[in-house]
């Protein structure tokens, strides 16, 4: 079964339905391969404004890739700030180094750097679609900055489905359904998810896609779970279309 991209902007097509963080690897090529064993189709960019550094380095990266004639589609993300100055800050430097006007929007300051913090979001957002890029926040899920970012032109919003970094696993179910029910943009669920049986459970909601990052990168065996969760996904998706 071929799939249809689930979203199309002026600067990305995509079609899987998994994406995975890049952050928690030490090689160009371990990112190459888990990316490859999950079929995703993005590979993240990012730079730490506290010390400049991005890990893996992008360039060694996208030569791991080039090398393998694996295709893939840059976007640049902001996990590593505490405001909407450096999130903006930060997205600016990666299009002036890189080209990348794909955005994955994060602004975290909560003191555990587990929640999102939306009005933060909102103005980084407001301030980065201006200025011509395609920006996919997450949020922590709530109705009303789920329709202003939407508003505002977000081609897609990511929901925050549990606590970043606890491992309690995901528990905002509901309220992520609630802000699905109201937008028409897609939406991505992420962060907390610690397995396949959670996957499907994202997209029982109507997720349109999940990001996965820990519970891959984390892994005894990372290209392992990383096929694990491109099986669920695929898994989700038939299911989805058989009982329509």
């Amino acid at each position: 079964m071929k799939l249809a991209p689930w979203l199309k902007t002026a600067h990305v097509k995509l079609t899987s339905r998994l994406m995975i963080g890049t952050e928690q690897y030490d090689s160009a090529e371990m990112i190459r391969d888990v990316t490859v064993a999950a079929g995703a189709e993005l590979l993240i960019a990012t730079i730490n404004p506290k010390d400049r550094s991005s890990g893996v380095a992008i360039a060694d990266v996208s030569k791991a890739f080039d090398e393998c004639h694996y295709g893939y589609t840059p976007v640049s993300t902001t996990s590593f700030v505490h405001s909407a100055h450096e999130a903006i800050d930060t997205a600016i430097k990666l299009r002036d180094l890189f080209g990348i006007r794909f955005v994955k929007l994060d602004v975290r300051n909560d003191e555990q750097q587990r929640w999102a913090n939306n009005y933060d979001v909102i103005t980084a957002a407001d301030v980065l679609i201006k200025a011509g890029f395609d920006v996919m926040p997450m949020i922590t899920p709530d109705p009303y900055a789920a329709m202003k970012l939407q508003d505002m032109g977000c081609c897609a919003l990511r929901l925050s489905a549990g606590e970043l970094g606890t491992g309690k696993g995901i528990y905002n179910l509901q309220a992520m359904a609630n802000v699905k029910n109201i937008v028409s943009i897609p939406c991505v669920g992420e962060t907390g998810i610690l397995n396949v049986t959670e996957v499907t459970q994202l997209f029982s909601i109507g997720m349109d896609a999940v990001l996965v990052n820990s519970a891959i990168a984390q892994a005894n065996n990372p290209l392992a779970m990383a096929t694990a969760m491109r099986l669920a996904v695929d898994s989700a998706l038939y299911y989805k279309v058989a009982v329509r």
